[in-house]
C-alpha cells in the first residue's frame, strides 16, 4: 500500500500545482483582460460633443451672397455654382432689357437662392445700383424672366464742422466726409482759394452734406454738398448749391455770385508748390532752364482734376514729360498734366470732359527725380504762368433765378443751425457723461 502511494505521489503533485495555477489564472482574469484607456482630457481640448445628424429641411429656400472678386464675371460665377453654359446663356439674355452683366465690377454683390431640398433654383437678385436691383426667377426649362425694382432710400443730413490743423483734407477725413464730398467741396473752392498758400493753422470749416440709405440692407451713398463756408485768417467764404429747373446745378455767393470761373486755380488738392514758373536749376540735368510750368509735389497715385472743362487733345507718354494729358478749353485756352502715374480708366483722345473730373494720377514718369504733377497753362499754344492767370469774371442770378436762390439760401441756413445746435447739445450731453463718476 505505501509503495503504491510513494508510486502515485508525483502525479498527485503534479495535480495540485495545476490547480493552484488554474486557480490563481482564474482569479486573475480581469486584471489581464484587454483594457480601454480613457485618458483624462481638458475642456479646451475636448473633442466636440456628438450630435444628431442633421438634415436639410423639407421646403424653404436657402440664400447664398456671391461677391464678384478681381478677374470674375457673371458667367464665371454662375458656372462655379453648377448652371450650364445653356442656362447661363439664357440668364443673361433676359437681364439685358435691365441691365448687362458684363459690367459688372469688383466687390458687386449677387443674391442666389434656391430650394434646400433638392437645391432647385429660385430667383437670383443683382443691385447695379444701392436703389434699384434686378430679379431674375425661373419661368420654365433652362428659361428666366427678370424684373427690375427701384428702391425707395432715406434721405439724412449731416452737419460737420472742425479746424484745419494741416491740410483741409486730412480735416475732412478726420470728421468721416465721404470721398465725393471732400472732391466737391475742393471743386468749389478751387477757383477762388490757392489750397497750397491760403490755408493756415486756425483756419475753419462747416459743411452740409447728405447721404442716402436703404432701410432694409443699411447700405449707403453719399448725396449731394449742399452748403459750406470756410474760414481763411478770419474771412469766411460761403457757397451755396442752387439747382436750377433744368436740373443743372452750381455753387454761389450769398450774393448770387456763380463759384465757376475760367479754370481752377490749382487741380490737385493737399500738395504744394515745390518748382514756379521761370528759370531755374534743373534738378535732373543740373543746369538752369526755362521751367514753363508749376510742380505740384503730392504722394504717387493723388487725384488730378481737369482745371477747366473741354477736350482731351493728347493723352499718352510724351517725351521727357512721362504720361501726358493736354486738354483744348475755349478761348485759345489749353492745359497740360505731367509725369502721371497712370489715366482715368476709359479717358481717351477726343473726349469731352468737364471741369474738375479726375483724369488721372499722379507719379514719376519720364524726365522726373520723384512723384509730383507738372501743370502748364496755354495760351495760343506758348505756355504762360498758371500762378498769373487772371480768371474770368463769374455770372451772377438776376431777377425770379436770383429770388429762388435766396429761397434756397435761406432753408440751407435754416438746416445748418438746427444741426449745429443739436450737434452742440449732444456734445455737452458727453462731456457731461464723460465727467459724471460711475
Amino acid at each position: 500500500m505505501s509503495k503504491k502511494i510513494h508510486h502515485c505521489l508525483p502525479s498527485l503533485i503534479c495535480l495540485i500545482i495545476a490547480v493552484i495555477i488554474s486557480a490563481h489564472e482564474f482569479w486573475q482574469i480581469p486584471t489581464k483582460m484587454p483594457t480601454t484607456i480613457h485618458p483624462i482630457v481638458l475642456a479646451e481640448d475636448a473633442p466636440p460633443a456628438l450630435e444628431p445628424p442633421s438634415f436639410p429641411q423639407e421646403t424653404g429656400p436657402e440664400t447664398v451672397q456671391l461677391i464678384i472678386g478681381k478677374g470674375d464675371t457673371f458667367a464665371k460665377l454662375l458656372k462655379n455654382e453648377g448652371f450650364s453654359n445653356r442656362e447661363v446663356h439664357n440668364m443673361m439674355q433676359c437681364m439685358k432689357k435691365h441691365y448687362n452683366p458684363r459690367t459688372l465690377t469688383p466687390q458687386h454683390l449677387i443674391e442666389l437662392t434656391r430650394n434646400t431640398k433638392d437645391g432647385h433654383f429660385l430667383s437670383l437678385t443683382i443691385r447695379p445700383r444701392i436703389d434699384q436691383e434686378i430679379i431674375i426667377i425661373p419661368k420654365g426649362m433652362e428659361d428666366y424672366q427678370s424684373d427690375r425694382r427701384d428702391i425707395t432710400l432715406e434721405q439724412t443730413m449731416h452737419f460737420v464742422e472742425g479746424s484745419i490743423g494741416g491740410s483741409l483734407y486730412q480735416a475732412l477725413v478726420k470728421e468721416n466726409v465721404p470721398a465725393s464730398m471732400i472732391h466737391s467741396i475742393i471743386m468749389a473752392y478751387s477757383y477762388d482759394v490757392d489750397f497750397q498758400r491760403s490755408i493756415q493753422l486756425g483756419d475753419s470749416f462747416a459743411l452740409l452734406y447728405t447721404t442716402y440709405q436703404d432701410p432694409n440692407t443699411g447700405r449707403q451713398r453719399p448725396g449731394e454738398l449742399l452748403c459750406a463756408s470756410l474760414t481763411l485768417n478770419g474771412k469766411p467764404l460761403y457757397i451755396y448749391r442752387f439747382e436750377q429747373k433744368s436740373g443743372d446745378y452750381n455753387y454761389y455767393s450769398p450774393t448770387g455770385a456763380s463759384m465757376r470761373k475760367g479754370l481752377l486755380r490749382t487741380p490737385i488738392d493737399g500738395a504744394r508748390i515745390s518748382s514756379g514758373f521761370g528759370l531755374r536749376r534743373h534738378p535732373v540735368l543740373g543746369y538752369t532752364k526755362q521751367h514753363k510750368g508749376v510742380d505740384f509735389a503730392a504722394p504717387s497715385g493723388t487725384p488730378i482734376m481737369a482745371a477747366g472743362g473741354g477736350t482731351v487733345e493728347k493723352i499718352g507718354p510724351f517725351g521727357s514729360y512721362g504720361n501726358y494729358i493736354r486738354i483744348r478749353h475755349s478761348s485759345g485756352y489749353a492745359t497740360a498734366y505731367a509725369h502721371l502715374s497712370r489715366y482715368a480708366s476709359g479717358l481717351h483722345q477726343g473726349q469731352q470732359v468737364p471741369q474738375g473730373r479726375i483724369i488721372g494720377y499722379v507719379g514719376t514718369t519720364g524726365r522726373s527725380s520723384g512723384a509730383h504733377l507738372h501743370y502748364e497753362v496755354l495760351q495760343n499754344n506758348k505756355q504762360i504762368n498758371p500762378m498769373k492767370l487772371k480768371l474770368i469774371p463769374s455770372t451772377k442770378l438776376a431777377g425770379n433765378q436770383l429770388n429762388q436762390f435766396r429761397l434756397a439760401k435761406a432753408k440751407l441756413d435754416q438746416h445748418c443751425q438746427r444741426l449745429k445746435s443739436l450737434r452742440e447739445e449732444a456734445e455737452i450731453q458727453l462731456a457731461m457723461k464723460e465727467a459724471t463718476p460711475e
